[in-house]
């Protein structure tokens, strides 16, 4: 089998962490059915087309010159469309080839799948016109936001009950997919995966000495962009009220 990966977010180049779980999906996958990837060409891509592993990565610039792409740029799509004029004017472009590279990609393909909603929009044009089944996972922010408005939530509407298949991360976003009217047969649960090979159970001491991380405290840890839609001043308000003995580290970029 082969499939088309659209995704509107991937790492930019090896070592990136640019929905990195949406790589570490593709990885996985790559070792048992033949994948190809359609994401976005950001500033410091290094190829168009290149080789990951076990899977095809065909990229797509939406404005030129490349420096100048804002969209995809630090924060994420939708942050970015609620403050940038230009942001605004370069995401039809984005669409638009995103479509075309989709379109061209999942010729060859058994099977497209959509992360994010958006992704999914595009999907089922290009389901439309070479007649391949979609599956589409949604991740959060991708319902969350366009639920929020009438337009944008008869958009959302329409792109899931066109797909062939919803996938949601936790069970109670499936359940917001569902308040859409949505069939239940066709919806259904995959979290994201982890590597136990990388995260699992080691000694707390050793540990915090490695990381030079005091004994004695009770850590709270939060890893994620560093954005105002992950609510991080309500969890560092939180913070203030507690004593010397809580530590609240923080880790993630704005990218």
């Amino acid at each position: 089998m082969k499939v088309c990966i659209l995704t509107t977010s991937f790492p930019a180049r090896k070592g990136s962490t640019e929905s990195i779980f949406v790589y570490e999906l593709v990885k996985h996958l790559a070792k048992k059915i033949k994948i190809k990837v359609v994401a976005p060409f950001y500033e410091n891509s290094l190829f168009k087309k290149e080789k990951w592993g076990n899977f095809l990565i065909d990229r797509f610039q939406y404005f030129f010159p490349v420096k100048y792409q804002i969209l995809t740029k630090k924060g994420g799509i939708m942050p970015n469309l609620k403050k940038s004029v230009l942001a605004k004017i370069q995401f039809p472009l984005f669409l638009f080839f995103m479509f075309l590279k989709g379109l061209k990609v999942s010729r060859k393909c058994d099977l497209i799948h959509a992360q994010w909603s958006l992704s999914g929009l595009i999907g089922i044009l290009i389901k439309f016109f070479n007649r391949k089944p979609l599956i589409l996972t949604v991740r959060g922010s991708d319902i969350n936001y366009p639920i929020k408005s009438k337009i944008s939530k008869k958009v959302l509407q329409i792109v899931l009950k066109k797909c062939d298949h919803v996938v949601a991360v936790s069970e109670s976003l499936r359940q917001k997919v569902l308040s859409l009217n949505i069939d239940k047969g066709k919806t259904s649960v995959i979290n994201n995966g982890v590597d136990t090979d990388l995260f699992k159970k080691r000694s707390k001491n050793i540990v915090r000495e490695k990381l030079g991380l005091p004994k004695n405290k009770k850590i709270c840890l939060f890893v994620g962009r560093l954005i105002k839609d992950k609510g991080l001043k309500y969890l560092i308000e939180a913070f203030q009220g507690l004593g010397p003995q809580y530590l609240l580290l923080l880790i993630g970029s704005y990218f």
